[in-house]
């Protein structure tokens, strides 16, 4: 090979391993899913108020520090300090979820008192670190309280980016009634109507749909490593237009299936036993790329590799078991009342977006390279090699240790 060519594969090698790198970052993570949801209950009162319970990781918002630092750290920076010290944290904190969380009514935004209900006040935790739960100092649970104005027509619920996606559940104590809303961060809730009788039929299904595509991707691109390294593993088989569609096409329709009967309450699996063996469904494929060779080459140039006869059945039942996973997450999030077809619906595209999205990323960098006839040792080999020791992983981890 010319010194020419040595340094063309030399930047797609230092490319390749780049983006297996910022993808498998995530590696000593064994969960499947990633996407935190809070939970959020806002009640209308019979007396003409209203209040918002959120849950919130108080002790790290408080703090400045991420939601995922242990318990018993940030109840002991809490007991470090002063009693004037704590006081002027809380309330600042108290300062801070009143900028972050809005309750907008008639377009007006409203002024809440912010308390922390969970927090006794006396300089103990709310749950001590000899607790079985996790330790936390101030609690888990921000109350929002205000006065409806007498004439107010509608509220919505608005919360800033720093807060994750949030359930909101509304509960009406003055006609009985409810409904349930994924409030993705940074925006605002669908109106509730205030002078009538809530109407599910009525839900804006619009504002349904955007925020569902939404968080169909984010499930993909970023946070759902184990996805993203299963279509790259079937991109990775053959960057090839023929092959590579059939497989997506096959994994696409058996996922949909699976996802939608999930959330429809016709299939439930635990989720245990299904997040195993979609980590070995990731460890299978790559495996498989690796043992598979390519049929022959032309002018230094590969060419189409054909599918064997078990590879489509294959992916499809791997597509049958990654769609359970999908529901699981949904069921997470939760359909809104009213407009279950359309969240679904919605979802599902976003995820649809997000795996074209990684198989564009993909054939940007290494499309042209998967055409040289090295490319099996070059390309495929290590980054198959690399996602299937990351499914074995997972699916050890999740099998024997819960993860």
């Amino acid at each position: 090979m010319s010194v020419a060519g040595g340094s063309r594969w030399a930047r797609v090698l230092a490319l390749a391993t780049l983006l297996s790198a910022l993808l498998i970052g995530g590696l000593p993570r064994a969960h499947a899913h990633e996407l935190t949801i809070s939970d959020g209950l806002l009640i209308v009162r019979g007396d003409g108020g209203v209040q918002l319970d959120l849950i919130v990781d108080l002790d790290a918002l408080a703090l400045g520090v991420a939601p995922n630092a242990p318990g018993d750290e940030l109840v002991a920076a809490f007991e470090g300090m002063t009693p004037d010290e704590r006081s002027k944290e809380i309330a600042q904190l108290a300062r801070q979820l009143s900028r972050i969380v809005r309750l907008v009514v008639d377009g007006e935004r409203l002024r809440p008192r912010v308390s922390f209900p969970e927090h006794p006040g006396d300089g103990t935790p709310a749950v001590p670190a000899s607790a079985d739960e996790e330790p936390t100092y101030l609690g888990l649970r921000a109350r929002f309280e205000a006065t409806l104005p007498a004439d107010a027509e509608a509220i919505r619920v608005g919360t800033s980016k720093i807060l994750p996606p949030v359930q909101l559940t509304w509960l009406d104590q003055r006609h009985l009634q409810g409904r349930r809303e994924l409030l993705p961060h940074g925006d605002l809730s669908a109106p509730y109507a205030l002078q009538a009788d809530l109407d599910a039929a009525s839900v804006n299904r619009g504002a349904v749909f955007g925020p569902y595509v939404r968080l169909g991707v984010l499930h993909i691109v970023p946070r759902g490593l184990d996805h993203i390294l299963f279509v790259l593993g079937l991109f990775l088989f053959s960057a090839r237009l023929v092959p590579l569609l059939a497989q997506v096409t096959a994994f696409t329709l058996a996922h949909t299936l699976t996802l939608g009967l999930a959330a429809m309450d016709v299939i439930s699996l635990p989720s245990r036993p299904v997040e195993v063996l979609i980590a070995a469904s990731i460890a299978y494929v790559g495996i498989e790329n690796v043992l598979l060779r390519r049929r022959s080459t032309l002018g230094g140039r590969t060419a189409p590799r054909p599918l064997p006869p078990w590879r489509l059945p294959l992916v499809f039942a791997f597509g049958l078991l990654h769609g359970l996973g999908f529901a699981g997450v949904l069921g997470e999030l939760g359909l809104p009342t009213g407009a279950e077809l359309t969240a679904l619906v919605g979802f599902n595209i976003g995820v649809e977006l997000g795996q074209l999205l990684v198989l564009a990323v993909a054939a940007a960098l290494l499309g042209r390279a998967m055409q040289h006839s090295r490319a099996h040792r070059r390309i495929v080999t290590p980054l198959s090699l690399l996602i299937a020791a990351t499914g074995l992983s997972w699916a050890i981890t999740r099998a024997f240790f819960g993860g």
